[in-house]
């Protein structure tokens, strides 16, 4: 029974994370570009491990595309991908300086983006280079937003986040 207990708590608290990217996202979605789901994602792979953030980021992205009716190949898969790629970010920079989290940041955000470059060449036949010139202030704004989270909430949600599972999931009782 105890057991289960844990179960349940970990999936409550692995919904409220999903629910929370999706909604911080969602309310954000008017300035394009300037969101907290980078730092979400960086935390989440720090702290969940990645088995666990996948699964949130799968969801995530599913709800996303459901949410503005974008399900494709052009715009599921490199986001899907992409987040992917910032959650494993995080989780290597787990234990990381914040400076370093910091790197990661940008790194993360850049390569999210240049995930839909393939995509759109492939499905759209929309030149790379063409792609990335259009692209280039938004992936100046994902970065700068970034960054700025990541400074100043990284460390905070990191801890919330780890003491609600030393607390909730792996308590006595």
């Amino acid at each position: 029974m105890k057991q289960h207990q844990i179960k349940t708590r970990e999936l409550t608290l692995l919904a409220m994370l999903t629910a929370i990217l999706f909604v911080q996202e969602t309310v954000l979605s008017w300035i394009p570009n300037v969101q907290l789901s980078v730092v979400l994602v960086m935390v989440y792979g720090a702290t969940l491990g990645l088995p666990k953030a996948s699964a949130v980021i799968t969801l995530h992205v599913l709800l996303d595309n459901m949410l503005w009716g974008s399900f494709s190949p052009v715009t599921t898969l490199p986001m899907w991908l992409g987040w992917l790629t910032v959650t494993l970010i995080g989780y290597l920079l787990r234990k990381a300086p914040l400076a370093a989290i910091v790197g990661g940041t940008v790194a993360g955000s850049l390569l999210y983006c240049w995930w839909f470059v393939p995509f759109n060449y492939l499905f759209l036949n929309i030149h790379p280079i063409a792609y990335l010139g259009a692209d280039l202030i938004f992936e100046i704004i994902l970065c700068c937003s970034s960054v700025l989270t990541v400074m100043f909430c990284y460390r905070p949600a990191e801890r919330l986040i780890l003491g609600y599972y030393k607390k909730y999931i792996f308590s006595k009782e």
